[in-house]
């Protein structure tokens, strides 16, 4: 019945998740990835990455798929026209927000990562240097010195860091900001994150499709983790990873292989063919 449905329904866009999905478990994308996303590509299809990522890392991994679509990066704080383009749509986390969760954060030693515009704030560690240590990253005393202007995101992977900022973020600012809860495909707490409260993968497709007067019945979605629920509600073909958390698989009307035997490839080799869109 599915593959009825899909046939019927022709893809025009397809939105992908990078990690735990179309990265492996190295942080690559494979060489049948790379095809097959080259292959819709040139089809027409609109390849579009949205990912928890800052800009830079999306523009990298574009230029190695050779595409020029729009992209969703910082879990939805930020959608761009294309790599290297203009801003098509912003959100930011409120000063007092981040304020009032980066002097907890300080107070108990507990370690963010900060993302200001394209920088990324990281707290400093016992014999780490000041200052820019590589492009985009810059090491701070602490992590209220992040804030020179209202951040995209705000990140631990520390879980009493999490639990803190997560009932601080739920009991006074439940309508200014909104967290997420990242796990390991076996279940264990990942990573924690903070955003602005409009920010979700979800909401920023939808805006997407509206610029490139895409239908939903026409989209299909590929992710792995919580964060992507809201990106597969927008979309026709929901594709969850093997290696995807329980509810994403439940959520998805196929699952496919994991993103270390290819299943970005195989959702897209098996569901995109040349055949369903002429």
């Amino acid at each position: 019945m599915l593959d009825e449905i899909v046939t019927m329904s022709e893809i025009k866009l397809v939105a992908i998740d990078l990690d735990g999905t179309l990265l492996n478990s190295k942080g690559e994308i494979s060489n049948n990835s790379v095809v097959e996303i080259q292959r819709i590509y040139k089809m027409g299809v609109h390849v579009i990455i949205t990912t928890t990522r800052n800009n830079f890392y999306v523009c990298s991994f574009c230029e190695e798929l050779g595409i020029l679509d729009p992209f969703i990066c910082s879990n939805g704080a930020q959608i761009y026209s294309k790599p290297g383009g203009t801003i098509w749509k912003q959100y930011t986390i409120p000063f007092k927000v981040a304020s009032s969760i980066a002097k907890l954060a300080d107070k108990n030693n507990w370690e963010l990562s900060t993302t200001v515009n394209s920088i990324i704030y990281w707290k400093q560690r016992p014999g780490q240097k000041l200052g820019m240590v590589r492009p985009n990253i810059v090491i701070v005393e602490k992590n209220h010195d992040a804030l020179s202007e209202e951040p995209l995101k705000i990140l631990t992977w520390q879980i009493e860091a999490a639990d803190a900022l997560e009932k601080l973020c739920k009991e006074r600012f439940s309508t200014l900001c909104k967290t997420e809860v990242y796990y390991n495909p076996t279940g264990e707490f990942h990573s924690f994150g903070i955003f602005p409260v409009d920010a979700d993968k979800g909401t920023a497709l939808d805006y997407v499709l509206q610029k490139l007067s895409v239908d939903r019945k026409n989209v299909m979605a590929i992710g792995d983790n919580n964060n992507d629920l809201t990106m597969l509600r927008v979309a026709e073909l929901t594709v969850a990873m093997r290696n995807g958390t329980m509810e994403i698989k439940k959520m998805a009307k196929v699952v496919a292989p994991s993103n270390d035997e290819d299943g970005v490839a195989w959702a897209l080799k098996k569901y995109v063919s040349d055949d369903k869109n002429l």
